[in-house]
């Protein structure tokens, strides 16, 4: 008799566990569904401005991001959500309004592969940094130029974000007491030295490789001496893990494309037109912010569809 109670009991957890692989499974389904029409949509959107140089379309896509167009209740922050499985629409997590660069850098590739600009994912491996902060007798820096050497100096956003905090709380006058030193942490993580801690776009268009990064919000060129590490103007040198690239983000077939552009002689170095389209691009959302307030007004029923079957297949 208590066999038979076990037996039930083992079979009605089966039965829930094929329930919940199904609903699970639908849900990722629904979410490909619905964020191939998002990218629709975008895509149209990039038209309507005349978005057509993958740093334009890279431009656009960080003030959308930033200001919260791209995020259900129109909130964006940095943070991990761990999920079921590989998840191949992981760009569509941009929108519940909570990603990091391996979310953020294929909603852009996707983004600029519908534009018909050939674009692809890389793993690359960001070296890790230890800051001192210090005080100091004489006064040398305000707290907007120690923000912004945080900002120029520091991946990852979050930390980027308590750094300044921190600043805040142990500043004197606004920051003017307060040095930092920037030091190259001893301590690297094997299995991230390896195979990558951070993800980028890689863009192609005429005689020209593109390597933009939305996360740090920075773009990149290859090191003429090594063509799988590229260089910022920050002085910040990543270099591009080719098995995470490959096995990870890329076919074997966008891989071969990705090697031959790399080795190829094509330029890489953004020009100071490319720099100034930055400027002029963001004041040009910062002009329309109507027709972006429609456009988000017009997807953020897609965005919380999008967020609530997330849910169902986080870990």
């Amino acid at each position: 008799m208590v066999y038979d109670i076990l037996q039930t009991k083992g079979d009605e957890n089966k039965v829930d566990n094929i329930i919940i692989k199904e609903t699970m499974l639908n849900n990722k389904n629904q979410i490909l569904i619905l964020y191939q029409e998002f990218l629709m949509n975008y895509t149209i959107l990039n038209r309507l401005f005349e978005m057509q140089n993958p740093v334009e379309i890279y431009a656009m896509f960080n003030y959308l991001l930033y200001n919260g167009y791209l995020s259900t209740n129109k909130k964006f922050e940095f943070q991990d959500q761990r999920l079921h499985g590989k998840f191949f629409a992981s760009g569509s997590l941009v929108l519940t309004g909570k990603a990091v660069c391996r979310n953020i850098s294929p909603m852009l590739t996707d983004i600029l592969n519908r534009s018909q600009i050939k674009a692809y994912n890389l793993s690359t491996y960001f070296p890790k940094y230890l800051i001192n902060i210090k005080k100091v007798a004489t006064p040398e820096y305000s707290q907007e130029e120690l923000a912004n050497w945080i900002n120029n100096h520091i991946n990852d956003p979050k930390k980027s974000k308590k750094l300044i905090e921190k600043i805040e709380r142990f500043s004197d006058d606004k920051g003017k007491n307060i040095e930092l030193q920037l030091k190259k942490s001893e301590e690297q993580d094997f299995m991230e030295s390896f195979f990558g801690n951070h993800v980028i776009t890689m863009a192609i268009k005429d005689n020209k490789n593109y390597f933009l990064d939305s996360t740090s919000k920075s773009l990149f060129s290859s090191l003429d001496s090594d063509s799988y590490k590229l260089y910022n103007d920050k002085d910040q040198i990543i270099e591009i893990k080719k098995l995470k690239t490959l096995f990870w983000y890329n076919t074997l077939e966008e891989y071969l494309e990705i090697y031959k552009r790399l080795l190829g002689k094509y330029s890489s170095k953004p020009n100071l037109a490319e720099k100034m389209v930055i400027e002029k691009v963001s004041l040009l959302c910062e002009n329309n912010k109507d027709v972006l307030n429609s456009f988000y007004n017009e997807n953020k029923e897609l965005y919380e569809e999008i967020t609530n079957r997330i849910k169902t297949i986080k870990i």
